[in-house]
């Protein structure tokens, strides 16, 4: 298929099965992944929103893919505006962690820029009030796992659940109690 169908396909509704098809189709471009990140910030919200879904599908359980593009996923983070977009870069974002893939992209000193936008994004949509539910969740599982090595998030981020708990759903409300159970463990140890 070329290039052009391969893209107008991304701008019509996806099934699941259609989602792998593409999948199965980027992953033999050389440079399917570069074009998918690129297209998650494309203008038209349904083509940035199924890139987003086909690439996450892609990457998120290969943990050399997670570490080859994590950098580029950050760094795309911040102009992300696009809720579903949003969404599935903070899962990639927390499976990357979660694996320990990143684990040394993280610890090297040439990436802390990157790490810090991490952080910064997730902090900014934790406390915007029209961020996604499971956006937020993520964001605060990322901050969890970068807690440790950034004192600053575990004194900032009961703060920031706390907030998001006044208005909060029953799930995000059960999940902001998850995490602030985890951060007061990681105190006492």
């Amino acid at each position: 298929m070329d290039e052009s169908k391969i893209l107008e396909r991304l701008r019509y509704s996806l099934r699941k099965n259609d989602v792998l098809n593409l999948m199965d189709i980027f992953s033999k471009n050389p440079k399917g992944i570069d074009i998918l990140i690129d297209l998650c910030s494309n203008s038209n919200n349904t083509l940035g929103f199924h890139a987003a879904w086909v690439l996450e599908h892609m990457i998120i359980n290969k943990p050399e893919l997670l570490k080859k593009h994590f950098v580029s996923i950050v760094n795309k983070m911040p102009e992300t505006k696009n809720p579903s977009v949003q969404r599935h870069f903070s899962k990639i974002a927390k499976c990357s962690l979660e694996s320990r893939a990143v684990k040394d992209i993280i610890a090297t000193k040439k990436n802390s820029k990157s790490v810090e936008l991490l952080i910064e994004v997730c902090f900014e949509w934790l406390l915007n009030l029209k961020t996604p539910i499971a956006v937020k969740a993520y964001c605060m599982d990322i901050l969890v796992y970068l807690a440790p090595s950034n004192t600053w998030i575990k004194e900032e981020l009961p703060h920031v659940i706390r907030l998001n708990m006044i208005d909060a759903s029953p799930g995000i409300s059960a999940k902001s109690k998850k995490i602030l159970a985890q951060l007061s463990n990681h105190e006492a140890s």
